[in-house]
Parts: structure tokens; sequence; C-alpha cells
């Protein structure tokens, strides 16, 4: 049997010439056109009313009307919603087997729009191989990777281009975290950004320390941006996971930072991670800032006191520290 294959590609700022022959098919046909609509205006959160017009040239042209007396050509529509409307066509009428393979869907697209497209991706998926290339972390779902999709970085290395993907273990840590109502962001937006990041990644293990370390370094003279992953991994043991994960795509500088009172799990971190050149600290503290006792839990020491502000001791180790992750990051 053979099969039909749609490639999309980028059209930005293209005329729609070498897509009408399909365009021209769905808006001849009365339900062909309602059914593709109905895909478009789930995507859009409202109804589009296009068609297909001719100039004095002979060149055809998308046209939206926006009002009784007021239309758009495709040049003023917007190069996101034109491409919108050819990516919607390649999932439209899809068959059985059918292959689709889309280069950067997300350009020019908002980024609810790349929601909602990845979401009609999804639904295609699950009878038809489709292959997107991405740089947004909108368009990568973990449902998908969960469910057996794979989730692949390309990336350069001196002598080539090189492709890694992520394996079964890294599937079940995404299972754990999906649906993790007291840590919701472990594999949020925010983390996935990982994914396209350059190497020199360090792993934290929460949210305070995301937003407070960088503070630290200000306090200390540090001028560099350490890259920190998302906001945090969602507690110490989650933090090898996380390594674990970034090692499958292929980073080769991840590092990791330990409360003071997680000595064992940083321990084991270098033991399993440093033959990947992988690193891990503890700082000289149980946290990152000063706890004050709640209910069941005692009090801790940190770097910093309750409001997060500078105190003054730790001052060296805290240079000591950074210094260190400076020299391995650079």
């Amino acid at each position: 049997m053979k099969k039909n294959n749609y490639y999309g590609h980028n059209i930005r700022s293209q005329f729609c010439n070498e897509f009408t022959f399909r365009l021209f098919d769905i808006i001849a046909d009365v339900a062909k056109y309602s059914a593709y609509n109905e895909i478009l205006d789930r995507i859009l959160g409202y109804e589009l009313n296009w068609t297909i017009d001719q100039d004095d040239n002979g060149s055809y042209f998308l046209k939206v009307k926006k009002s009784s007396e007021l239309y758009h050509t495709s040049e003023g529509l917007g190069e996101g919603i034109v491409s919108l409307l050819f990516m919607v066509d390649a999932i439209f009428e899809v068959q059985k087997d059918d292959v689709i393979v889309i280069d950067e869907p997300e350009l020019s697209l908002h980024p609810q729009l790349q929601i909602r497209f990845l979401k009609e991706l999804l639904n295609v998926s699950k009878i038809n191989q489709v292959v997107i290339s991405t740089h947004s972390p909108n368009m990568v779902s973990l449902e998908s990777a969960i469910n057996g999709g794979v989730i692949a970085r390309i990336y350069e290395t001196d002598s080539s281009s090189t492709i890694r993907e992520i394996n079964d273990e890294c599937r079940d840590f995404f299972k754990s975290v999906q649906n993790n109502i007291f840590n919701p962001h472990i594999w949020g937006l925010d983390a996935r950004t990982c994914l396209f990041a350059e190497d020199g990644i360090i792993i934290t293990e929460g949210q305070e320390d995301v937003v407070l370390y960088p503070r630290i370094l200000e306090k200390i003279g540090f001028n560099s941006t350490i890259n920190f992953f998302g906001f945090g991994a969602g507690g110490a043991s989650n933090i090898i996971k996380v390594a674990r994960m970034l090692h499958c795509l292929g980073f080769e500088k991840i590092g990791a930072i330990y409360d003071g009172d997680k000595v064992k799990e940083c321990k084991e971190f270098n033991k399993e991670m440093s033959a990947f050149g992988y690193k891990a600290w503890f700082i000289p503290a149980d946290d990152v800032r000063n706890k004050e006792e709640v209910k069941a839990k005692p009090a801790k020491d940190g770097l910093l006191d309750v409001e997060g502000k500078n105190l003054e001791h730790y001052v060296s180790d805290r240079k000591s520290i950074f210094g260190d992750i400076e020299v391995f990051l650079s």
C-alpha cells in the first residue's frame, strides 16, 4: 500500500500558489470546507472566514473577511495564521499510516496557538506517524513521550551533527512527575527549555534555589550568568534523574547543587555521574535560606536569612563553591 506523506515547510512571506490546488479542493466542497474549518477554528479559538481570490495579474491569494466590508489578504493576515492554514491542511483528511513531517511549526505562531496545534497533532498521532522539528518548549509533549513517543536532540560536535534520544528510564521519570500536583513545575515550560539549551546546566533541588542563588552570586561579586534547570528538580532525589535524562540527550557539562543536609545524595551523584564529566557540590548549610520550625519540620540554618537577604557567614565558602562552578562551566 502506498503511503501519502505530507511534508510541511516554512512558507513565511510566500504566496500560496504552490498550495492552491489543495485549498481549492477543500473550498470547492462544502463538507470538506466545514470539516477543515472545525480544526482551524479549534486552534484559533474563533471562526476564520476565508476564501481564495485572484488579483488582476492572475495570481491567487488568501482572502479573509473581517467584517461586512473589510477584508485582509494573505500579505496582511500575518505569517503565523497563513502558515497555520497550510499546517492544518497537513492533518486534514489524514489517512491511516500517512506520515506527517512539519519543520518548525511554531514560526510566527502565538504560544497559545502552538499549544492548541500540538493538541491536534497529538490526536492525529494516535493513528499516524508525526514528526516535527522545533525550537519551542510549547511543542514538546511529555504525554507523547510517556506513551512511547520520541524526544530527540540534534546538536553540533567538532566533526558532525549528532542525534540523541530519550530512553524508557526517561519516560518513567516523566510519568512520575506528570501528575505531581505539589511540584507541577518540575517539567513545566521553564524546565522544558533545557531541551534547547547549550551545554552547561546546573540542577538544584527546588525553586527557591533557582531564585536565590543568582542573588547570592550578585552579592559575592560574580558577574557570570549560570543556567539553572527550570525551577528545580522537585527534590534532591530527582536531581540525578534529571541528570540521567540530560545525559541521554547528549549534554556533556551538567552540574548539581545539593543542600548541606544532602551530602549522601551529593556523593552518590558524583560516584555515578562523574563518569560522564558531571559534577555536584553541596553547600555549607542545610538550605539556601534559614527556615523556621514549622509543625514537624525542624528549623534549618541557611546561606541567607529567612527573608532571603545576605548573611555574613559562609561568604568564603560560597565564593569557593561558585568559583569552582564557574571554572567547571567555562
